[in-house]
């Protein structure tokens, strides 16, 4: 099989890169893919034919792909599973095919990678609740604990990672304007501003083990929205749903699938009516099984890890009728409850 070095292009491709840094398809093909294959050979009566397997083995070198229960492929990116795997294939298979590209090549590489991928699935179910994605490593927190090797970190590789990762690196670091904001919501409170780190650390957990949900209530303007910022940003807006709970009453089919690979759903403002039907909101909380499904995509089942974190200026319906899952937090003299 002959192999072609990489020549600057007469016809750039599609550029996939995001505004925040991602990477171009052009940049990751140099630097994962320095010599390629023949994507053509000649058949035994003269013709010229397209072999995908060749165009999709050098995509999947440059995609790093895994695919989902969904049906989608999602690639790898330094430590993480991102989604936009697919329109990445697409548009590394036109650049590597340059003038030769063909609609149908495309779609034949791609669906190629595709079937592969599925022997070796990405699972959308959280992981266990010891395992905490940070950005410098996987984890554990027994580990970590008990003074293991390596502080109880493991490296990312394509193997281990998953659609979780924080945006920050475990190191030993102080915080003052943190600490000075949490100590002015909650009028330096002690055993208040223990309880919001504690629910802070306990949305890094990529499962709701105590299939609990979380509930800022008390008067407006007193930090609940900028304390729902900095949970948004401490996580990661990638790792955050934001669907109102209207959108949770089992209305909306496709709701259940945008939390998969979340930490949180983060939404402020609970509405003073109670919603029609909370038995999907009780499954997300109980760690049940969930049908979901993504317009054009396979329906999957997946257990929810996103804890459910909302805002309320009162305490509204939907908690009176859910004793045992709201963990309400009451900001500046309001007392916290657990219920």
């Amino acid at each position: 099989m002959s192999a072609t070095r990489y020549t600057q292009s007469s016809a750039p491709a599609e550029d996939v890169a995001g505004t925040d840094g991602t990477p171009t398809v052009q940049a990751l093909a140099r630097e994962r893919l320095p010599v390629r294959r023949e994507y053509f050979a000649v058949s035994d009566t003269g013709r010229t034919v397209f072999v995908p397997q060749r165009l999709g083995l050098d995509v999947a070198s440059v995609v790093v792909p895994r695919v989902g229960p969904d049906g989608w492929i999602y690639r790898y990116d330094d430590g993480v599973y991102v989604e936009s795997g697919e329109p990445y294939a697409r548009a590394t298979a036109q650049w590597l095919l340059d003038e030769r590209t063909r609609t149908g090549h495309v779609r034949e590489a791609v669906e190629w990678i595709r079937t592969g991928a599925r022997v070796n699935p990405i699972s959308f179910d959280p992981d266990p609740a010891h395992i905490v994605r940070v950005g410098n490593g996987i984890l554990d927190l027994r580990a970590w604990g008990a003074g293991g090797a390596n502080g109880g970190l493991t490296p990312y590789t394509s193997e281990n990672a998953s659609l979780i990762k924080l945006p920050w690196n475990l190191t030993a670091s102080e915080c003052p304007r943190v600490d000075a904001f949490l100590s002015e919501v909650f009028a330096n409170d002690p055993e208040m501003i223990r309880h919001a780190l504690e629910i802070i650390g306990y949305c890094c957990q990529a499962r709701n083990p105590l299939r609990r949900a979380v509930l800022l209530i008390g008067s407006g303007a007193n930090g609940k929205s900028i304390l729902l910022h900095l949970l948004t940003c401490l996580l990661g807006a990638g790792n955050v749903a934001t669907l109102p709970l209207g959108r949770l009453s089992g209305d909306d089919r496709f709701a259940p699938s945008s939390l998969v690979g979340k930490l949180a759903n983060v939404c402020g403002d609970l509405p003073s009516s109670a919603p029609k039907d909370v038995s999907l909101f009780k499954q997300i909380t109980g760690q049940d099984r969930i049908f979901a499904e993504r317009k054009g995509r396979d329906g999957f089942n997946f257990t929810c890890g996103a804890v459910p974190v909302f805002s309320a200026n009162e305490y509204p319906p939907l908690a009176r009728c859910l004793v045992g899952v709201f963990l309400t937090v009451g900001s500046r003299a309001v007392r916290c409850h657990v219920r």
